[in-house]
Parts: structure tokens; C-alpha cells; sequence
């Protein structure tokens, strides 16, 4: 069984870099543009690829990413329709995107990194491709279109390099090229950056909040999804794989249950800004669930994990 305060000491770290971002913020003038650029164009891309082209691609193991991008895509287009009863501008576009992805790269890779086995963490990475997937696609256009018409949104998307670095790093896994020494071993250099950047873009964000940028509903209704509607879709989806297929090993179970309750994706805020969709109202409901996240994910694993495996 994952041990409760290992957990918890491993995701306050995370939450420490939030409030460093936060302070860091407070002190000096950050564009928030410029961060959400270098996540978006350089580091994420980087992490896509060494992630996809280092990873032992299985058969099996194919479900997990394709699991969930339609089990996002669908939380993304139920939560859109849903969002009309409470707003009437763009904050729809914005519940849309957040209930339907979760901070896998940022804060589900180092616990993961942390209580799971190489194995363990290529899977993360598999989910976390699925999800990271839709949501530069079909979330991201979701998300756009809240700001621009379709021909914009198109255009905004292709723009970005979460493609690209996809099929190259698939290219590399399948042809089964070995990348050179002098780039796998500046690699992790990129991925710390990566979570640090993206943990303290929350504190960067949330530093510039006003009383206005407070959306209860907002908050209210993405905490609900993400620690509780997300974490019961997939429990059902275990139970009916045991009852009926047994498709899904142990590891598979642990990587499915990590990744249903992590936080709010801190890529909101990322996508928020490109976009211009309500940033601030982002960045605090994003901290708002990685600060509950610092409670309730470890007690959450470690008794899911027991129950369940």
C-alpha cells in the first residue's frame, strides 16, 4: 500500500512551488505571455517527445492514452453543455477545458516518478499523452472557440508543436533509434524545468487575482469533477474490467487511479493566457485544487489502492 504521508510530502513540495510563484510574483513584474509561451513552444513539446520516444511502447498498454482522451473528450462536451446553465460568455469554454484534464504532467509525473516503477511511470507518461493530446486539439479548439471563430481557432492550433514533437517521438520509438547521449542526458534537465515552471505559473498568476477573478461556481463545480466525478468514472471503469475482461494489471490500476485524481491542469492557465480566456478565474481555481489536492490525493491513493488492488 502507498504510504499516506509519503504521498503528502511528495505533492506539498509541489504545492510549495506554487507559493514561490506566488511570492515571486507579488515582488516583481512576471508576464504571465512569456511564461505560458516557453511551457507551450518548448518545454512541453520536449517532455511529449523524450516521454513517447523513450518509453516501451506494448500492445496492451495502448488503452490507457486512448482511455483517456475519449473519457476527456467526453467530460469536455458534457461539461460545455452543462456550463450554458451557469454562464453566458466564454467561463463555459473555460469549465470545459478544466473539468476534462488534470495536472499529469506537472504533478502526476513526479509522484509518480516517486512510488512507481519505470514501468509505472511510462504509463503515466502513455496517460498523460492521451490527455495532453486532447487537450492540445480538441481542448484547445473548445477552448478557442470561446475567443475566435473557427478559420482562428484552426489556425491557433496547428500552430503548435505538440504535434510534431508526438510523431517525431513516435517515429524515433518505432524505428527504434537510439537518440544520442549528449541529448538523453540533458533531457532531464528540461522535465524539471517543466514541473517547476508550470507549478509556479499557478503562484505567477494567482499573484495578480482580484476580488472580480473569484468565480465561486467556477470553483465549486471543477473541484466536484475533478476529485469526485473522475475519480468514480474510473473506480466503475476498474470494477467492470474485474468483473468482466480483466484486461487491466495492477500497474495499470495504480497509473488509472493517479491520474483520475490529480489536480486541475496547470496548462488551463497556459491555454488561458494564449487564448485570453479568463486567466485569472483559471489560476485560482487551479490552485484552489492542488491545494485540496495536497489533502486528498494521498488519502485518496493509498485507499484505492487497497480496496482495489
Amino acid at each position: 500500500m502507498v504510504s499516506t504521508g509519503f504521498l503528502m510530502t511528495k505533492v506539498s513540495f509541489l504545492f510549495i512551488l506554487v507559493m514561490i510563484g506566488f511570492t515571486l510574483g507579488k515582488r516583481f513584474t512576471i508576464e504571465l505571455k512569456t511564461i505560458s509561451t516557453l511551457l507551450l513552444y518548448l518545454l512541453s513539446p520536449i517532455v511529449v517527445f523524450s516521454g513517447i520516444a523513450q518509453a516501451k511502447l506494448l500492445p496492451m498498454y495502448s488503452l490507457i492514452p486512448i482511455f483517456f482522451f475519449l473519457f476527456s473528450l467526453t467530460m469536455a462536451l458534457i461539461a460545455l453543455k452543462f456550463g450554458r446553465l451557469f454562464w453566458q460568455d466564454n467561463t463555459r469554454h473555460l469549465f470545459a477545458l478544466s473539468c476534462s484534464t488534470g495536472n499529469t504532467g506537472y504533478f502526476g509525473l513526479p509522484v509518480a516518478m516517486a512510488i512507481l516503477d519505470e514501468t509505472g511511470v511510462a504509463l503515466v507518461i502513455f496517460a498523460m499523452l492521451g490527455i495532453t493530446l486532447f487537450e492540445y486539439t480538441a481542448g484547445f479548439y473548445i477552448t478557442a472557440r470561446g475567443q475566435y471563430d473557427v478559420r482562428k481557432s484552426i489556425q491557433k492550433l496547428i500552430r503548435l508543436p505538440f504535434f510534431y514533437a508526438f510523431l517525431a517521438g513516435l517515429l524515433i520509438n518505432l524505428t527504434q533509434l537510439e537518440l544520442p547521449s549528449i541529448i538523453t542526458d540533458q533531457l532531464p534537465i528540461f522535465k524539471s524545468s517543466y514541473t517547476m515552471l508550470g507549478m509556479m505559473m499557478i503562484g505567477f498568476a494567482l499573484s495578480s487575482v482580484t476580488r472580480k477573478d473569484i468565480d465561486w461556481k467556477l470553483i465549486g463545480l471543477t473541484t466536484l469533477s475533478k476529485y469526485l466525478l473522475w475519480p468514480c468514472c474510473v473506480i466503475i471503469v476498474i470494477l467492470l474490467d474485474q468483473h468482466f475482461h480483466q484486461w487491466l494489471d495492477d500497474i495499470m490500476i495504480q497509473v488509472m487511479l493517479l491520474i483520475s485524481v490529480v489536480p486541475l491542469a496547470a496548462n488551463t492557465i497556459a491555454l488561458a493566457v494564449e487564448l485570453n480566456v479568463h486567466p485569472q478565474k483559471a489560476s485560482v481555481a487551479v490552485l484552489t485544487s492542488t491545494a485540496l489536492g495536497v489533502l486528498i490525493i494521498p488519502v485518496y491513493l493509498s485507499t484505492l489502492t487497497q480496496w482495489l488492488i
